[in-house]
């Protein structure tokens, strides 16, 4: 009997992280969760605290989800940007231009040292930031066939 190969995983390139915006996330918890720690402590009843507690609570980890929970995945047709609870799929054949970016947009990003993707024949975009954006644009370059390298840049073949 062969044994059957497992697939290879596919590479996944965890987000670059600002340490100002990690003190920010870091800060948030911290304050927002004591706030509801505090909220606990105190004699106000259960349906008064219900919300405030909530927020307190489940938004800091929500927070902390999304800051710590960012990658991107090279599939074989796709780029599958995770984001805690979120989800990109970003079809590699439509990708038109991946461009380095400082935009502050909001995006699946937790740097502001971004790649800018462009797809669907430039009508969407998305900003993600890859700690290892050379080896990241390396293994983008291999498998979209339509695209070449121009210094720091991946644009359409033929494209000025």
């Amino acid at each position: 009997m062969q044994e059957r190969a497992e697939p290879a995983a596919p590479p996944v390139y965890p987000s670059k992280r600002d340490r100002w915006l990690e003190v920010v996330v870091w800060t948030t918890l911290l304050v927002s969760s004591s706030a509801g720690l505090v909220g606990f402590a105190s004699r106000a009843g259960p349906r008064i605290l219900a919300v405030p507690l909530t927020l307190c609570l489940v938004t800091p980890a929500l927070l902390f989800w999304l800051f710590y929970g960012t990658n991107y995945a090279l599939l074989p047709d796709e780029l599958l940007v995770r984001s805690g609870p979120f989800r990109f799929h970003v079809p590699l054949a439509e990708i038109t231009s991946v461009v380095p970016s400082r935009s502050p947009i909001s995006s699946p990003a937790c740097s502001l040292d971004r790649l800018e993707i462009r797809y669907r024949g430039d009508r969407s975009r998305i900003l993600i930031s890859p700690e290892d954006k050379v080896s990241f644009l390396e293994a983008l370059l291999k498998r979209c066939d339509q695209l070449e390298r121009r210094d720091d840049r991946l644009v359409l073949q033929g494209r000025a």
